[in-house]
């Protein structure tokens, strides 16, 4: 084989090895809320499935079906002042790809009733693993990956049932080790009378390292090179 052929075979397998490691295994599981334990006309749900809440009964958080809206189901914090208002479930486990791009974003929409505040919600990312998951049951002895908040001023309008496009901060996962657990853990933290905000159309991204991109770059590039000096 010559030096170009051989060239050109390992520059395409490193860029098909970067590309299939930046590929995410982590997921969410129901990010829409469309599917419920307890599926039911328009109204509440109190059961939200694929994920552990704080509550296993009582409106604290609860699946609310309007389809006068559009988007049915959406996931409504309705907060009470002893009872701070979560939500969890695992992403699963992190792969050497996933570590090695640095950090993941989350993207979702916010919901605001027009006749309530919207407070806020926290997005929160812990790694480790956690032996007890259930309803009721908070998450403990986790490393926090950091929080992101969706501000009240988020909204500026206030129709109906309004929605904002959000879009967090990243979080850095490149300190994880490959196959460590990932939990994604949702909060409704201003407690009291009139504040119900609400989440919907959760996903997410891994997003890659400026060095990453940097290093691909460069591979194409000299790819390239090597196909023009064949030519």
């Amino acid at each position: 084989m010559s030096i170009y052929k051989k060239t050109l075979t390992y520059t395409s397998g490193a860029l098909l090895f970067c590309a299939t490691a930046l590929q995410a295994q982590l997921s969410i599981t129901n990010g829409d809320f469309e599917a419920q334990v307890v599926p039911q006309p328009p109204g509440y749900d109190e059961n939200v499935a694929d994920w552990f809440q704080s509550q296993t009964s009582s409106f604290y958080e609860y699946v609310y079906n309007q389809p006068s809206v559009g988007d049915n189901n959406r996931l409504m914090f309705e907060n009470t002042a002893d009872h701070p208002n979560y939500v969890y479930q695992s992403m699963g486990t992190v792969t050497a790809g996933e570590v090695a791009s640095g950090s993941i974003q989350f993207f979702a929409d916010a919901i605001k009733r027009s006749d309530r505040d919207f407070g806020a919600i926290e997005f929160e990312l812990f790694s480790g693993t956690f032996a007890t998951p259930g309803n009721g049951n908070p998450l403990t002895g986790l490393s926090s990956l950091g929080t992101y908040t969706v501000p009240a001023n988020t909204f500026t309008t206030d129709p109906g049932f309004a929605e904002a496009p959000i879009i967090t901060s990243a979080f850095d996962i490149s300190s994880l080790s490959a196959g460590t657990e990932v939990w994604l853990q949702l909060t409704a933290p201003i407690a009291g009378g009139g504040v119900n905000p609400g989440i919907d159309n959760i996903s997410f991204s891994v997003i890659p390292e400026p060095s990453t991109y940097a290093f691909l770059g460069g591979l194409l590039a000299f790819a390239l090179v090597m196909i023009r000096r064949r030519k």
